[in-house]
Formats: structure tokens, C-alpha cells, sequence
């Protein structure tokens, strides 16, 4: 029995399409060394199948260990998400007090949201700038010129 390129090649795409059906991230690194292999075989079409096959699993073993290094590298750049913690998206930001804070509390419209505050007692119309989150409630300070 003789592999051709495309034989590699079929099966490369086939794992790379069994990769969108079932994410995982384990059938994209084979499928990408099936690729290999086929263009591998087009250029040296005279590779023995068993050679194609040894050469198969020890790419993808490779392959793979790349691959898990690379996304897991890339996954550490970016920035933790604020998805499940709303609070964190303000922190940083000035509001305008349009109520006094009172007893170190008040509420204040963020956005589109109604928010408790935190901070000290301040008269309506100070700016404020959020340092923080405590729960669901946003830590303020009064913001200094700079």
C-alpha cells in the first residue's frame, strides 16, 4: 500500500473539520501535522509508509507539545477579563457626584446602572474617581487636580 500527498492531506483537513465540530484543541495540532506530512510526501513522494507513519506520530507528539505551549503563551498576554465582575470595568474612571456622599455612602449613576458608593463625605457636584471594588459597591476618593 502506497500514501499519497493527498491521502495526508485529506486526513489533515478532515481532523482540522472534526476540530470545529468538537473544539478541544487536540485534533487542530494532528490534523496540522497531517498537513505537514502530505506536503512532506509531495515533495519526497518516495517516503516509505512506515517512515510516513513513524513520522507522523512523532510530529504530532511534537506538534502538539508546540501548540499547547504556544496557546498557553498567548493566553497569558492578554487581560484578565471583567465579564463576571461589572465593577472592575469602572475602576479608574471619574464621576461627577450629582448627591452628597453622607456617612461615607451614597448612590450615583454609572453608565446606564445605579450604583453604591463608597468614600469620604463629599457635597454633590465633587468629582470622584473609583480606586476600587468591594463587592458591589465602588470605592471612591475625591480626585485631586493633576
Amino acid at each position: 500500500m502506497m500514501l499519497a500527498y493527498w491521502h495526508w492531506v485529506v486526513l489533515g483537513f478532515g481532523l482540522i473539520a472534526l476540530e470545529v465540530m468538537a473544539p478541544g484543541a487536540f485534533f487542530l495540532w494532528v490534523g496540522i501535522t497531517a498537513l505537514i506530512l502530505g506536503g512532506l510526501t509531495f515533495l519526497f513522494p518516495l517516503i516509505p509508509v512506515a517512515a510516513q507513519l513513524a513520522m507522523f506520530g512523532a510530529l504530532a507528539l511534537l506538534v502538539t507539545i508546540l501548540g499547547r505551549k504556544f496557546v498557553r503563551f498567548q493566553g497569558s498576554s492578554e487581560t484578565p477579563s471583567t465579564l463576571n465582575r461589572r465593577g472592575q470595568q469602572y475602576v479608574g474612571q471619574t464621576i461627577v457626584l450629582d448627591v452628597p456622599i453622607e456617612n461615607g455612602q451614597a448612590h450615583v449613576n454609572v453608565a446606564d446602572s445605579k450604583w453604591r458608593i463608597k468614600g469620604p463625605d463629599l457635597p454633590a457636584g465633587s468629582i470622584v474617581k473609583v480606586v476600587g471594588v468591594e463587592g458591589i459597591m465602588l470605592v471612591v476618593e475625591k480626585k485631586t487636580k493633576s
